[in-house]
């Protein structure tokens, strides 16, 4: 039976102790501070050094000093209700040594299930805004004794991971605060709001996500105390033995609240769920909270289909012409020769790439309406879809047009300047080193007139007849908050992210009125978008990076961009990632028609995908571990895939970069029958532990089928 406690700042009871199950957490009875977060089970304590626990901060800034921070463990409780698994918890008439604010916080912690959650509120009844709120502050994160096992996961804005020894390292720590401050915005650096603390060894982890369906802008803070030190490569923490003083770190959630006096505001759930297993669970207990609140639906989508796109810029922002209308279906004819058939065909509209926008119009230099529009239907006939290249918030700040009238719509910082420029120029090394690229601006689709205006141009590029766009320049949804006079209205951290959205949902409604078969692509990984985006235009020109957007939306497409006449690695490792092989022949400028042996290697790529399309590309990649164990040369890089459609069917993909061909054996958990495909050779049967060789520039594609058709835990 539950017990509670109403308590007040004048007793000093013993620390509060909240339990469910194997979760516990302790609270300091005096200042509220949270003294552990403690999975029994798994033995994970997240609070290590008690002396610098926290519970909240909030900035107040003040007319003469903008960076005044209150601190909540510094702050009395007022008032504080306990049961067995909960605790409200509540602050009033804050202090600093600037004085007192009439400001009310209050903290409920709660534990359900492997969970803990955190709700913050707050009542502003002093006469300065709250801008910032650190809510929960978990103070005093320290881990010496298994320090090296531990690392931090988090999807970078393209998706990616790269992660770090949380208890070791220390990353971006100089010109900041005294006590050494990282932080990582979402949307923005972060693709997903989650974080994940994994231990490698013990396969245990704690994913942290503040789970909110309201895209607002936030940012994750990493503070070291007391210090940092130069540890050869990267910052590392500082030996608590040679400094004798407390060392621990600070991990927080910073929400932009900007709370006016007389307002309230409160948050949504942040939370802390201990689970079994890496990373992995961490991408699987996000997506579970994501289709809660939003749907992907790609039944009806012909880009989800399409593995492979020639990419061709057909002018540039200097004058150079490469191609005009009435080559298209050339171009279409030099992807189809390596079944390729998709182009994306960017420097169609006025002024070449990236001059002139958003005048979405064909370029009169390369041909008539009526021209670009039979050259598009030419291409359909071929069977080769054609995507038209677009953006939605960039400008050209030299245009008449941005004279006297999209200035108005540019996003503004805190003090309503404009952000910086960008920019470039392709064809000349002035224009190379960025004297002469034509400069453009960021604009908000949340002013009426601007959404008009990309609407119009949307319609226009569906009306050509094209079967979709790919929209540039997106990446994380222009994260931030714009300072526009005219946006005061809207909440701050909803002013960019909540526009963006809007718009892509708005082009999606427009497509399925006026064209239900057209496909979105865009340059972007923010997890928002992917009710309305389809596939992402992306670089990933890496060896191994760890891919956190495709395991945790494996019906996002990427592609890869392949540039090189024999980046044959390259294109095999677009095999092992599922990533939509995206030729962009001679830097862009050209066809694969003009690259007779990677046309070659590249179909046969293509066949050997096609011919396995259930598990290399109707599949999700998984966690390898639990399923097979892969002893080779460290330069050998293997995936996991287990298949969407086909049930208890398995391929592990293994290639390297290496100029010679290695080796790997493989010993699968639960031995099945398997069988070896790659790129240039026929499959064969290989058995449990036999040797297997992966040859330079190809990939090895290890499939396994489970005969009762019943998929083993993943």
């Amino acid at each position: 039976m539950q017990t509670r406690k109403t308590t007040t700042a004048a007793s000093t009871p013993q620390p509060y102790r909240l339990q469910h199950g194997d979760i516990q957490v302790t609270i300091d009875p005096v200042f509220g501070t949270l003294l552990s977060i403690r999975d029994a089970r798994r033995n994970i304590e997240l609070v290590g050094e008690q002396r610098l626990a926290e519970n909240f901060r909030l900035l107040v800034p003040l007319p003469d000093w903008r960076g005044h921070y209150i601190i909540g463990c510094e702050q009395k409780l007022a008032e504080c209700h306990v049961s067995e698994a909960e605790a409200e918890l509540m602050w009033r008439d804050l202090h600093t040594k600037r004085g007192v604010f009439a400001i009310e916080f209050r903290l409920k912690v709660s534990i359900q299930d492997n969970a803990v959650l955190f709700h913050a509120s707050l009542t502003n009844h002093s006469e300065f805004p709250v801008e910032e709120v650190w809510a929960p502050s978990l103070g005093g994160m320290a881990n010496q004794a298994e320090a090296d096992d531990w690392q931090l996961h988090y999807a970078t804005s393209l998706g990616l991971a790269y992660p770090w020894t949380f208890y070791r390292q220390c990353r971006s720590v100089y010109l900041g605060p005294p006590n050494p401050t990282d932080t990582i915005s979402y949307p923005g650096a972060a693709a997903m709001p989650w974080l994940d603390l994994s231990h490698t060894k013990a396969r245990k982890g704690v994913y942290f996500c503040q789970e909110d369906p309201e895209p607002r802008f936030g940012s994750w803070v990493f503070q070291i105390n007391p210090s940092a030190n130069w540890g050869g490569s990267s910052y590392v923490w500082p030996d608590p033995s040679v400094e004798n003083r407390p060392v621990g770190l600070t991990l927080a959630w910073t929400a932009f609240a900007h709370v006016a006096p007389g307002n309230e505001w409160a948050s949504a759930p942040f939370a802390v769920r201990f689970h079994d297993g890496i990373w992995f669970e961490a991408a699987r207990v996000y997506r579970q909270w994501y289709d809660r609140h939003f749907t992907i639906d790609r039944r009806n989508s012909w880009l989800d289909q399409e593995d492979a796109w020639q990419s061709t810029i057909i002018s540039y922002p200097e004058d150079t012409i490469g191609y005009r209308f009435a080559d298209l279906p050339k171009l279409a004819e030099a992807a189809l020769s390596a079944g390729i058939r998709v182009l994306q065909i960017a420097g169609w509209d006025q002024g070449g790439i990236d001059r002139d926008y958003p005048h979405y119009v064909p370029d009169p230099r390369l041909g008539t309406v009526e021209e670009l529009g039979a050259a598009i239907r030419a291409c359909q006939a071929m069977g080769v879809r054609v995507l038209l290249f677009s953006n939605l918030h960039v400008v050209n700040i030299e245009t008449e047009w941005f004279a006297n009238e999209l200035h108005r719509y540019t996003i503004r910082d805190s003090r309503g300047h404009e952000e910086y420029s960008i920019g470039w120029e392709y064809n000349t090394i002035a224009g190379l080193t960025g004297n002469t690229k034509p400069r453009m601006q960021f604009c908000n689709p949340s002013h009426p007139e601007f959404a008009r205006i990309m609407q119009n141009a949307y319609e226009r590029i569906i009306d050509l007849g094209s079967d979709g766009t790919q929209v540039d320049k997106v990446h994380c949804g222009m994260a931030g908050m714009d300072g526009h006079p005219d946006l005061q209205h809207l909440p701050p951290d909803l002013s960019v992210t909540a526009p963006v959205i809007e718009a892509f949902a708005k082009h999606r409604a427009m497509t399925d009125t006026r064209r239900k078969d057209y496909g979105i692509a865009s340059e972007t990984h923010w997890d928002r978008l992917f009710p309305y985006v389809e596939a992402s235009f992306a670089r990933h020109w890496h060896e191994d990076a760890i891919q956190s957007i495709a395991v945790t939306f494996p019906e996002f497409r990427q592609t890869c961009c392949v540039t090189g006449s024999s980046d044959f690695a390259l294109v095999a490792n677009c095999i092992r990632l599922g990533h939509i092989i995206n030729i962009e022949a001679n830097c862009l400028h050209g066809s694969i028609a003009e690259e007779p042996l990677m046309r070659e290697f590249v179909s046969e790529a293509l066949a050997l995908r096609r011919g396995l399309w259930g598990v290399l590309w109707m599949s999700r990649i998984i966690d390898p571990v639990p399923h097979v164990e892969v002893e080779a040369d460290p330069k050998v890089k293997f995936t996991l895939h287990e298949s969407r459609t086909e049930p208890g069917t398995y391929a592990l993909v293994l290639n390297h970069f290496s100029k010679e061909p290695l080796a790997a054996r493989l010993r699968w958990k639960n031995p099945l029958p398997a069988m070896l495909h790659s790129i240039l050779h026929p499959p064969i049967a290989v058995r449990q532990d036999e040797e297997i060789q992966i040859p330079s520039g190809d990939c090895a594609v290890v499939v396994v089928r489970n005969p009762t058709g019943t998929p083993k835990p993943s």
